[in-house]
């Protein structure tokens, strides 16, 4: 059975949630919900918005009548909207409420700008998309008919955007088509239509409210875009928390591309674009406060960092995405990391332990992430402060105040020139210096400063130093040295495989020429020859038809001959079997006397002559008692009939040989193998290769034919393949050639890595330009001096030992 795939659900049933949530915007110092349309008062009276102060009085009063009993009974009554059933079920004094809103004049106007000012009969297939109102395009009648046929035209479209959307979050379209184009088109039109406005104004002085001013309508007209669009960043928001890219592509390119965007409002898309750049700021500044856990504990840097390193690869993710895809600019991201950047630096400097012999590992840590913040969008104040702390990690990295180097960097590899730094892969080096000695008898006491340096390190020159044991190297690893080595081996590898593929595409569309060439060229033999080959083989086929014709029709016939003969057979068989069945009925029976009736018949024999021998005997020795003569008598009398039992069953075992064999099998009943069916099927047969020997006389001139054929076209076949093998040579030889220039690359890069490795082993890590500085002033690697140190020092200090 055939089943319909069910549409994926990509706001997993949210959309009451959704439509609850805010727009992020205000109209009238209003702040807008997502399913303020459906708020609409005029919706729960049925009327249009144009309806009259005095009619509307009636209508009022009948709808809180009917809130009084439920909300259901109010909505029974309002206008469906195509998207209804998603909005979460009102109460009876939030419909109420909506009433009221109608003395509010700003308000009421609010809902009067998201609502037809149509006749009421002409409401319900508008909104349920049953109908359609003119866009008033070209020949428009006088007057305001036409304007707000357009403005109805424009509400209309943006509920069924609204439902069509909804529909596609909740999985039951897998499209939504260019609904909302058509909703912001409108729209555009409704927002440049002066008449419109003229007639709202007019709408205005009616009410003749003074809590209504004149700039109030240049503001609704100002706002009405950004409101509009609020709805792409509310739905972009809610598919980027459900993991949909495409459709918040979707509706940031709407969002960009609305022509709503132009009307003044460039500062509103903006503050909406932020508004999505701060929702994924919150997701990455929850993944910084959750990297490291709550507490106040000191943590090693390794296992902070690892996870600080993943959560700035999504910052610098998402900020790619904001310029890329969203396309803010530089001016427009300045200051949205800054939060995420304190949080950062924060747990950075508060949270890591470097305390230890991890203290310059943890410095090379905090440095590096230091300096990838100061890559982020920040502000002015919240980048010097982390230049602040980036420089300080500097200055502790370099030892500033001992060894006086400041031209190195310490997030560079020490080993290979351009490579970066990994906290993980650098060296450690621990120095110490002898700041005072004093000796006090035969003893010296002294104090000694330490210092923890970081040589930094990369992953190449940790995997040069240790031998280079690995399967594959990560290119990434690779320093500025290899950069052009690898940018070239890579485009080359990419120039092979694109030389490869336009070489196998060029093969395969020569071989289809030459396919097409070949039956050409066979075409043209086999027209020399006067041949047709198609004749020829449908004359084999009626040959071949007309023998399997014959041959069935000469066996129908055998078989027709032979029906009587196999009848009087089966006639003779089932005779035989009859009389085989009686002789056997008459073996069944003695077989039944002998195992039942038999022993039966025995046993009442012994019975009887025992019952009747003992009066005889009693009779015949005079005596009542058993006496041992009447007894051994009796012993006698038995034996000897036991023998006669005995003969009689080997009697019966002789007659049951003697007369009564065993049944024959089956097999031997059959009849005899009739001579005339023999020599029927022997006709049959010679008949057969007659048939097959005269067919096979008349099929050879035809395959003689096709034979010609064969050899006409074997040589064009043969010089075909012969081209196709040179034209295979050929792309071989280019392609082994293009994976020659790749392999004299790599044998380069090769080279270039093993002299790099041979550096990486000969350059010790004393010689690090901070440790060689601290070395000239007296510093010396390790972690306590030795006396030979402690009496040089006692000497340098005029002491004499």
């Amino acid at each position: 059975m055939n089943t319909v795939p069910t549409p994926k659900r990509r706001l997993k049933g949210r959309s009451e949630h959704l439509l609850a949530s805010s727009l992020g915007c205000e109209m009238l110092g209003v702040a807008l919900s997502a399913d303020f349309p459906a708020r609409n008062p005029f919706r729960l009276l049925a009327v249009g918005a144009a309806e009259p102060r005095g009619a509307l009085e009636p209508l009022l009063q009948r709808v809180r009548v009917r809130a009084r009993r439920s909300a259901a009974a109010v909505e029974q009554g309002a206008v469906p909207l195509p998207w209804q059933e998603r909005l979460a079920e009102a109460k009876k004094e939030q419909l109420v409420g909506l009433l009221g809103q109608l003395e509010d004049p700003r308000r009421r106007l609010l809902h009067e700008l998201f609502w037809p000012h149509l006749e009421a009969e002409r409401l319900r297939p508008l909104i349920e998309g049953r109908s359609e109102a003119r866009d008033g395009a070209g020949g428009a009648a006088p007057g305001f008919d036409t304007v707000l046929e357009r403005h109805a035209a424009a509400v209309g479209a943006m509920h069924a955007a609204l439902a069509r959307e909804l529909g596609f979050a909740e999985g039951e379209c897998d499209e939504v088509g260019d609904c909302w184009a058509v909703a912001h088109a409108r729209w555009k039109a409704v927002v440049d239509d002066e008449q419109f406005w003229e007639y709202l104004t007019r709408r205005a002085e009616e009410l003749g409210d003074y809590r209504l001013q004149v700039g109030d309508l240049v503001a609704l007209r100002h706002e009405l875009p950004t409101a509009l669009l609020a709805y792409q960043v509310l739905f972009a928001r809610a598919y980027e928390t459900a993991g949909q890219g495409a459709s918040v592509a979707r509706h940031l390119q709407l969002l960009r591309g609305s022509p709503l965007a132009a009307n003044g409002s460039a500062g509103g898309v903006h503050r909406l674009l932020h508004g999505i750049v701060d929702a994924r700021l919150q997701a990455l500044l929850a993944a910084a406060r959750g990297a490291v856990g709550a507490g106040d504990e000191r943590l090693h840097w390794k296992n902070v960092h690892e996870a600080f390193g993943e959560v700035v690869d999504s910052a610098e993710a998402a900020i790619d995405q904001f310029r890329n895809e969203f396309g803010l600019g530089e001016d427009e991201l300045e200051g949205s990391f800054d939060e995420f950047a304190n949080v950062l630096l924060s747990l950075n400097n508060g949270r890591i332990d470097y305390a230890g012999e991890s203290r310059a590992r943890a410095l090379l840590a905090s440095y590096l992430l230091t300096r990838r913040l100061l890559k982020l969008p920040l502000g002015t104040v919240r980048r010097a402060r982390i230049q602040d702390s980036y420089e300080n990690d500097r200055r502790l990295l370099l030892a500033s105040g001992d060894s006086g180097v400041t031209d190195v960097d310490p997030g560079e590899c020490w080993h290979c020139k351009g490579a970066p730094a990994s906290p993980e892969r650098s060296a450690t080096v621990t120095m110490f210096k002898i700041s005072h000695a004093e000796l006090i008898g035969t003893s010296a006491t002294y104090q000694v400063s330490h210092l923890f340096l970081a040589v930094p390190c990369s992953e190449f020159a940790r995997w040069a130093h240790d031998g280079g044991h690995r399967d594959r190297l990560q290119l990434e690893w690779l320093p500025e040295s290899c950069a052009g080595l690898v940018a070239e081996l890579e485009a080359a590898e990419a120039e092979a495989e694109a030389e490869v593929a336009e070489l196998e595409n060029s093969l395969a569309s020569r071989e289809d020429c030459e396919k097409d060439g070949l039956r050409k060229q066979e075409q043209e033999a086999v027209a020399g020859l006067g041949i047709d080959v198609d004749a020829v083989a449908e004359g084999l086929e009626k040959h071949d038809a007309a023998l399997e014709a014959a041959i069935a029709k000469a066996t129908k016939a055998a078989k027709k001959r032979m029906e009587p003969h196999r009848a009087r057979l089966e006639k003779e068989r089932q005779a035989a079997l009859e009389a085989e069945e009686e002789r056997c009925a008459g073996w069944r029976g003695w077989r039944r006397f002998e195992r039942v009736e038999f022993p039966l018949l025995v046993a009442a024999l012994g019975a009887g002559f025992w019952t009747m021998s003992l009066p005889w005997v009693r009779s015949f020795d005079g005596r009542d008692d058993g006496s041992p003569s009447s007894v051994g008598f009796l012993v006698v009398a038995s034996i000897v009939f036991g023998v006669a039992i005995l003969a009689a069953i080997g009697l019966g075992a002789f007659l049951r040989a003697a007369v009564l064999r065993r049944p024959r099998p089956v097999g031997e009943l059959e009849p005899k193998r009739d001579p005339e069916i023999a020599a029927i099927q022997q006709q049959l047969r010679q008949k057969r290769a007659a048939l097959t020997a005269k067919a096979d006389g008349q099929r050879k001139p035809l395959q003689d034919l096709l034979a010609r054929v064969d050899d006409a076209c074997r040589e064009i076949r043969e010089a075909s393949a012969r081209r196709v093998a040179e034209w295979r040579r050929e792309v071989e030889e280019q392609r082994s050639e293009a994976h020659d220039r790749v392999g004299k690359l790599r044998k380069r890069l090769e080279q270039r890595i093993s002299k790099l490795k041979g550096k990486v082993r000969n350059k010790a890590s004393h010689e690090y330009p901070v440790c060689a500085a601290l070395l000239r002033r007296g510093w010396k690697v390790g972690t306590k001096p030795s006396e030979a140190d402690i009496v040089a020092q006692l000497r340098k200090q005029g002491v004499h030992v």
